[in-house]
């Protein structure tokens, strides 16, 4: 054999060696496609289904809308009727106040100013029921200072002259009624 035939021989069985080396892959390639035929076409027999009972779920949704916005519409009916009745409550109410609390007020105040009257009018004391009020308070004032007098001058205490008994006993000036 010459060199020129031991060269080709050693590229043919290089040539082969290649073949049999991606034959390998090409197999195992062609088995991935088999199966991605397989799962293509059992997808396509399940989604059919599917999607048949998703277009069945959104009829059913669609009518569950529609009766929603019928329910919906329902309660802004209710809401607007109890908007009107709410305002007419606040109209009564303020017929209600003009009709029967004003002249109530108005009475009161009228009651309140004869009370007044009534008062200033006793205030001449036709009676002299209060200067008999003021000159018996004044006799009970002179009997307890005279009374504390003769307790100190017992007891030996000095007291404050002029100090009515209620200031002494305290400290503060008596109230006077």
């Amino acid at each position: 054999m010459t060199l020129g035939q031991v060269a080709g021989l050693v590229a043919a069985l290089a040539c082969v060696g290649l073949v049999v080396f991606l034959a390998v892959p090409l197999l195992k390639l062609g088995r991935v496609l088999d199966e991605l035929r397989v799962t293509v076409r059992d997808l396509g027999q399940e989604t059919v289904p599917i999607l048949t009972e998703l277009q069945g779920t959104v009829r059913a949704t669609n009518e569950e809308l529609g009766k929603l916005s019928l329910v919906t519409a329902d309660v802004a009916k209710v809401s607007a009727n109890a908007t009107l009745v709410s305002d007419n409550a606040a109209q009564l109410s303020g017929i209600v106040n003009a009709t029967v609390a004003k002249p109530l007020v108005k009475t009161a105040a009228l009651g309140h100013g004869l009370r007044q009257a009534v008062r200033r009018s006793s205030t001449d004391d036709p009676d002299g029921r209060r200067s008999e009020r003021r000159a018996r308070r004044a006799r009970i004032k002179v009997a307890m200072a005279e009374r504390e007098a003769e307790l100190r001058a017992l007891t030996g205490e000095p007291g404050r002259p002029g100090a009515g008994p209620d200031e002494r006993a305290s400290g503060r000036p008596s109230r006077e009624d």
